[in-house]
């Protein structure tokens, strides 16, 4: 259960354990409110993460379902963060890919939707 480690990471703010979770080849996609897709360097989306990961968030996890395929768990989230200190807040659907072949597991695809907004 990958992603639970992965979703404590946020929680408690600590980018260096989501980090770990990430397979080296990691695939990441992010497609932002006004329709915008990201376009970086897995470097560049790992800053990004990490920038979001160290604010003050409260965030709402929903796990909306889990799929196995073979070595492999499927998880889809609906998300919610808001930043402690602003109003901005966002919803969004995250689908996380996580291998399960080995013991500590890792992701492998990290997908991100964001749907509203508000400020």
């Amino acid at each position: 259960m990958t992603y639970l480690h992965a979703l404590l990471a946020c929680q408690n703010r600590d980018y260096e354990k989501f980090k770990r979770l990430l397979h080296k080849d990691v695939e990441l996609k992010a497609v932002f409110y006004d329709g915008s897709e990201f376009k970086g360097t897995v470097d560049e989306g790992l800053e990004l993460i990490r920038e979001t990961i160290e604010k003050e968030n409260h965030w709402d996890f929903e796990v909306i379902t889990r799929l196995n395929r073979r070595n492999e768990e499927i998880v889809f989230l609906n998300v919610t963060r808001a930043e402690k200190h602003t109003n901005y807040k966002i919803n969004a659907v995250i689908i996380i890919l996580c291998d399960t072949s080995k013991s500590e597991g890792y992701i492998r695809k990290l997908h991100l939707e964001v749907g509203e907004y508000s400020t």
